[in-house]
This record gives structure tokens, C-alpha cells and sequence, in this order.
């Protein structure tokens, strides 16, 4: 215990030596020029522009497990300086496995007639005031079918058709599903 203590006290003393030592602060390279050649100006009169370009793209899906993501952006911010932000979602609908369920009908034919969405939010992911405004989310039917051998990019676009087959308008709750 008292060699601790002889060693507490012997930092202290250093520390404060060394805090007392300095006394003139001095600019970096001060010394390789002389004083009376030293003239600092300073301005702040002028403007800066800023803008955001969009000029790369991020992969979204690949199909080697490692190269899907857990989450998508989806949704629309504006900016008063910076503008508009969208982010939307293709996907499409498919059943787990590469085999079909064998359904038997009369008929001999299958027909899906109704699927339900919900949607998870990942509360740490979600930024803006949800109560400012209603969100939208519209389901449309794609003109082409996605490959799950393919690789996709954020900068790809997709045919879809205008009219919507599903639309719904809400305010967001992030600890909530729709």
C-alpha cells in the first residue's frame, strides 16, 4: 500500500511540473520564420454552394446470401436547400424453395386472389417527425420478373403499370406493422 501510494504521489508532482512548465504558446513552425514577416489574415465574406450529385450506384441485391441486405430505404424527404430525396422498393412475390406446392382443384388451376404485406420498421432507422405528415405506399404490378440470379443496383429502375393494385395512406408509428 505504500509503495501505491509513493507512486500516486510521484505522478501527481510530475503532472503537475509539466502543466507549469508551459508557459508561452507558440504556433507550429513559428520559429523558422521571423516575427516581423508573420501577417495572418482572415476572411469569411465569401459563399459556399453545395450540392449533391448523384453519380454511383450501390448494390442493393446479389445472390450470394452475403450480398443481401437486412433493410431498404423507402420514402421521400425534401430538403429546402438540398431538394427532393426518393427511395423505392422493387420486389416481387416468391415461395420459399424451387418446387411449387401441389394444390388440387377442381378446376386444375391455382389462382392467388389475395396476399397481405407488412411491413416491419427498423426503429433505428427511421428518421423525420412521423406524426408531420401521412405516408403513401402504392403496390403496382411489374411489367418484368426479377432473377434471383441477377445482381441489382440502386440506379435500376423497373416497368411497373400506373394503376395501382393496392394503395394505403398512413401515419407512420415505429413500433408499429401495417
Amino acid at each position: 500500500m505504500k509503495h501505491f501510494i509513493q507512486q500516486v504521489l510521484y505522478a501527481l508532482i510530475a503532472s503537475m511540473l509539466l502543466l507549469t512548465a508551459c508557459t508561452k504558446s507558440t504556433p507550429i513552425g513559428s520559429e523558422l520564420i521571423d516575427q516581423d514577416q508573420v501577417e495572418l489574415k482572415f476572411r469569411d465574406d465569401f459563399k459556399i454552394i453545395a450540392k449533391s450529385i448523384n453519380v454511383d450506384s450501390v448494390k442493393t441485391y446479389g445472390p450470394q446470401e452475403n450480398e443481401q441486405l437486412n433493410s431498404y430505404l423507402c420514402g421521400r424527404y425534401e430538403d429546402p436547400v438540398f431538394g427532393k430525396v426518393e427511395a423505392s422498393i422493387f420486389t416481387q412475390l416468391a415461395l420459399e424453395g424451387a418446387m411449387l406446392p401441389d394444390f388440387i382443384t377442381k378446376e386444375g388451376t391455382v389462382i392467388l386472389d389475395s396476399v397481405i404485406l407488412s411491413l416491419v420498421y427498423d426503429s433505428t432507422k427511421v428518421y423525420g417527425d412521423e406524426l408531420a405528415l401521412p405516408q403513401k405506399i402504392s403496390i403496382h404490378t411489374m411489367f418484368e420478373a426479377l432473377d434471383r440470379a441477377d445482381t441489382y443496383y440502386s440506379n435500376q429502375s423497373f416497368g411497373y403499370s400506373p394503376n395501382p393494385i393496392g394503395e394505403k395512406t398512413f401515419f407512420p408509428r415505429v413500433r408499429d406493422s401495417l
